[in-house]
């Protein structure tokens, strides 16, 4: 896995690339397993995440000309194209996104140990049940609001490279969090989902 660019190693790759196009393997090799991941944890099978994260280092190579650096980073613009490659590939194959909760599960596990002495049987089952409570929960919010949870929990996208990601404001992704999270609160039961 490539490590993170800095915003001053962005910028001189960026320039590399207007002499050199070859350059580019740069920012694949710093971004690659970030995005497939990004992108396997929501398609069906390995083989459409790779096709997807192809597409998606394609479209951005051939794109980079027009990359306006100051507005956006370029792993935002990656995870932007990755999420329109994702939303092109489900309405050509009339499939759902997939919905990946591992994250949830360390956070289930902590809470079940914390507040009860169960047996390791039960704590199974409760894990399990818990999954699927959320699993079902997060189906009922709008797409908008599931990516934007995806994004800043799953993926740990500030609010800024969110707001880019999605194309709306800061302000707006804030709201939208805020009013999805209150709602997946309502629907879950004993606070499952108390962060505070």
């Amino acid at each position: 896995m490539g490590k993170a660019l800095t915003l001053e190693e962005q910028k001189i790759i960026l320039e590399k690339i207007k002499i050199d196009k070859t350059c580019f393997w740069e920012i694949y090799d710093a971004y690659f397993d970030e995005i497939y991941s990004y992108i396997e944890r929501r398609v069906d099978n390995e083989e459409n995440a790779y096709d997807i994260a192809a597409k998606t280092f394609y479209n951005a190579l051939n794109t980079i000309e027009k990359f306006k650096f100051k507005w956006i980073s370029i792993s935002s613009r990656l995870y932007k194209i990755a999420s329109n490659e994702m939303k092109k590939y489900y309405r050509k194959s009339s499939l759902f996104p997939k919905v990946d909760l591992t994250p949830f599960e360390d956070f289930i596990a902590d809470e079940v140990t914390a507040d009860t002495d169960l047996k390791e049987k039960e704590f199974d089952n409760f894990n399990k049940n818990n999954y699927n409570l959320l699993k079902k929960a997060l189906e009922k919010l709008k797409p908008t609001q599931k990516e934007t949870l995806i994004l800043r929990f799953w993926e740990k996208k500030s609010i800024k490279e969110i707001s880019q990601i999605t194309g709306q404001s800061e302000s707006n992704t804030k709201v939208i969090l805020h009013r999805s999270t209150k709602k997946l609160q309502k629907i879950l039961p004993n606070n499952m989902l108390d962060y505070d």
